[in-house]
């Protein structure tokens, strides 16, 4: 009897209710979006902010088999996919109708395409490129809406719908840059630009910036978007285990959801019968392409986390910037900065993050000694935090406003004698506990365990000291 792709059964709004295996290789892995993350041996091992299971459980229902391979591309089972993917602050998928692409998204119809226009203003050497912004441009299966003379697409985690994007034209795709896609406060890292350089990276007034085009935008409705996404690889143009796999994950997935009650969409946003539009829980599943990691990724599946329609808030994570600088020479210390660049206030849990009180010991900064490529290792712990979080484990950030917390690097545990002389790089990493993008005084107990709370990590401010 051939391997059967299990779904497991409770799946609600919202990546953190799907529940993966993140030790045995299920046919489907299931994370959420993070920044990259390297040096993890360093850190003493977290459990992931989600139920897993040892191993894939016994079918529950009628699954289909899983489809066979060529030989030769067999999927990688044992790499842990914790911390490969890249870090985006928005992600533009594309509705281009096909469930395949050619290796290369821009060449599609000889570069005539909304993903090669994008990709040229947001990727490297374009007017709209900024390395703390990352953008990615991906095509999707869904199609474009019908009587869009352009293409139509969405952006994640804002959670809109454009339903037509002029791709030619130079003003449409600025106008869209512009109102929806450029961050609404730079990092901090571009203080010392030119101002004509930091109002172009900004987003600005739809008239003063996009024209006319940016009125007719905005007249046609740019809509947001309260499904459940559910986006599988399945470009085999590039690889053809997602092509193989992607089409079986995305039928499993709709039938899996269909039984729980949710109105399984494929088609047009909008277009679809309108009692199913009025349902009250709407699950859009559809194959994607990735890049980079094809012997892991095809089967990763990524859920996206519903939010209020009525909110202007996307993730609160990619709006805190962290920055660093000495704060002393002897002891050797550092000041963590973290700047609220939302245009709201966030709460925060300060476990593991540069504000945590335990901050070494947990492993949060890291040093790479002079002419070395690996950080110094040192012994960290593992702490067992209470949850809900209180007192002085949760900071307040009003929106434009900065926390600092002073970490000094001792000895033990950093072995700073074999240090002394040297000029050392030091960072932070680790893992955002629990943000929430309300104010603090808004904040209850039952806020840490819902929908509204964000997770996932980092890994940001670089500084060059002496040790002394």
């Amino acid at each position: 009897m051939p391997p059967r792709i299990h779904l497991l059964a409770h799946l609600r709004p919202g990546i953190g209710n799907i529940l993966p295996s993140s030790r045995h290789a299920l046919p489907v892995e299931a994370f959420l979006e993070r920044g990259p993350r390297h040096f993890s041996r360093l850190r003493a091992p977290r459990p992931p902010p989600f139920p897993t299971v040892d191993s894939c459980p016994p079918a529950s229902c009628a699954c289909a088999p899983t489809p066979e391979l060529p030989p030769g591309v067999e999927i990688d089972r044992t790499t842990a996919l914790n911390g490969v993917v890249a870090g985006y602050a928005e992600q533009v998928l594309v509705c281009t109708g096909r469930e395949d692409w050619a290796a290369r998204i821009e060449d599609e119809d000889r570069g005539e395409n909304l993903a090669a226009s994008l990709r040229g203003l947001f990727g490297r050497g374009g007017a709209f490129c900024d390395p703390y912004h990352n953008v990615s441009i991906l095509n999707s299966s869904f199609p474009s809406e019908e009587e869009a003379a352009g293409t139509s697409a969405y952006l994640l985690p804002s959670f809109k719908f454009i339903p037509d994007i002029a791709y030619r034209d130079p003003d449409a795709l600025r106008a869209v840059a512009k109102a929806h896609i450029l961050p609404r406060t730079l990092h901090p890292a571009h203080d010392g630009m030119p101002k004509s350089h930091r109002d172009r990276l900004v987003r600005g007034e739809e008239e003063e910036d996009g024209g006319r085009y940016a009125g007719a935008l905005r007249a046609r409705d740019v809509r947001d978007v309260r499904d459940v996404m559910v986006l599988i690889c399945g470009h085999g143009g590039r690889d053809v285990r997602c092509g193989v796999m992607g089409p079986t994950l995305r039928d499993e997935f709709g039938r899996a959801l269909g039984r729980l009650g949710y109105a399984v969409e494929t088609g047009r946003f909008g277009g679809e019968d309108k009692e199913k539009e009025k349902a009250a829980r709407v699950a859009r599943v559809g194959l994607e392409m990735r890049e980079g990691m094809r012997e892991q990724m095809e089967m990763a599946v990524r859920g996206m986390r519903w939010r209020d329609v009525g909110s202007e808030m996307s993730n609160p994570i990619s709006g805190l910037a962290i920055s660093l600088q000495q704060a002393s020479v002897l002891p050797p210390i550092i000041r963590a900065t973290i700047t609220n660049i939302n245009p709201y206030p966030v709460t925060l849990a300060t476990y593991g993050s540069p504000l945590d009180s335990m901050a070494l010991a947990v492993g949060v900064p890291f040093m790479i000694p002079e002419g070395a490529s690996d950080p110094l290792e040192y012994p960290t712990i593992k702490l067992k935090r209470a949850w809900p979080p209180s007192g002085d484990a949760v900071v307040g950030i009003a929106a434009g406003e900065s926390v600092s917390r002073d970490i000094e690097l001792k000895h033990p545990p950093l072995n700073l004698e074999s240090l002394k002389g040297q000029q050392v790089t030091v960072g932070v990493k680790g893992r955002w506990m629990g943000v929430l993008g309300k104010a603090k005084e808004d904040v209850g107990a039952e806020d840490w365990e819902g929908d509204c709370l964000f997770v996932g990590e980092y890994e940001f401010g670089y500084v060059e000291i002496k040790i002394e």
